[in-house]
Formats: structure tokens, C-alpha cells, sequence
């Protein structure tokens, strides 16, 4: 299937940064909805637990690397695998919900801020880069999470694949 190459920012989900859950050793930013006004778009730093990261979108097919831009200037990058944590699982309040999510194999995506600017809701969103290799986030996911022998199929990213992720990937398969 063809993914399109262009499309439109539907909606912009922000949460304020709360206090940790039971479940959780840090601050979450896990209750997001929906937003009219603007928002500003830059790099939060390297990722860290208890740290919250910027929502990804729902791209499972996405290959890892491709590049969007967003509105007039925003680009961001398709990085790695949202994997479902106990900070989630806590928020749904359901038994096994990570477990049932992560079967699903429905995840987000990480992204990277290339260049920073300012989104909202009805920007258009055009693909600027697609790489040539066939690792999407959903393989990734799956990878990472239960179907292990597919992570050395993750290596034919190259410099895509993040360095976290490469050596997660190396160390694994040993």
C-alpha cells in the first residue's frame, strides 16, 4: 500500500507535565488532549526515564528515518518504537493492558525535531525524505518487543536506526 505523501495535521495533543504515578519515578506528560492555539516544536533533550517525551504519531508503517515537515517549517524525523510502560498501564487502568497493547503491536512513534518552529491543528504535513530500506516503526516494535528474531532485520537501516536501538539490537543477538 502506497502511503500518501502529503495529508493535514488533524489535531495537536499537549498534557502539562504532572506529578510521577505510583508507577513512575519521574514527571509524565501522559494526559494529552487536544489544543487550538499553536504550539512550539524543538528538541526536549535525550531521552531518559521519568523524563516526558513528546507524543508520537500513530505511524506504524512509517519507515524508521522518514521525514515529515509540518506546516511552514517544522521537520521531524520517524526515530523508534513507543514502548508501552507501567505509567501508561496505570493511566488506562486495566489488567494487562500492556500486555493486550503491545500484542496489538499498534504503537507510536518517537520523532526527532530536525528543524524547530511552531505546528497546529490544519497544518499540512508533507513526507520530504523516505529511505531506502523496509525497516518500519511497527517492525521495530515488534522486534523490540515479541517477535525477537526479527531485530537483525533492524540493522538494515544503517545510520537510521538510533544508536539506543542499535546496540539494544546488538547486544541481543550477541
Amino acid at each position: 500500500m502506497e502511503v500518501p505523501r502529503s495529508g493535514v495535521l488533524l489535531s495537536l495533543n499537549l498534557a502539562a507535565e504532572t506529578l510521577p504515578t505510583p508507577h513512575d519515578t519521574g514527571k509524565t506528560g501522559i494526559g494529552k488532549h487536544p489544543v487550538t492555539w499553536p504550539a512550539a516544536v524543538s528538541d526536549p533533550g535525550p531521552k531518559r526515564r521519568g523524563h516526558p517525551r513528546p507524543n508520537g504519531l500513530d505511524l506504524t508503517g512509517t519507515l524508521v528515518g522518514e521525514r515529515w515537515r509540518i506546516g511552514g517549517s517544522v521537520v521531524l524525523q520517524a526515530t523508534s518504537p513507543r514502548i508501552p510502560c507501567a505509567t501508561f498501564a496505570h493511566r488506562m487502568g486495566e489488567p494487562k493492558w500492556v500486555k493486550r497493547f503491545t500484542a496489538r503491536g499498534a504503537t507510536g512513534t518517537y520523532l526527532r525535531v530536525v528543524v524547530p518552529g511552531e505546528i497546529r491543528a490544519g497544518d499540512r504535513i508533507e513526507v520530504t525524505r523516505r529511505p531506502g530500506h523496509t525497516v518500519t516503526i511497527g517492525r521495530s516494535f515488534r522486534a523490540l518487543t515479541t517477535e525477537s528474531e526479527l531485530l537483525p532485520s533492524l540493522l538494515e537501516a544503517g545510520d537510521d536506526l538510533p544508536s539506543g536501538e542499535r546496540a539494544a539490537v546488538l547486544r541481543r543477538t550477541g
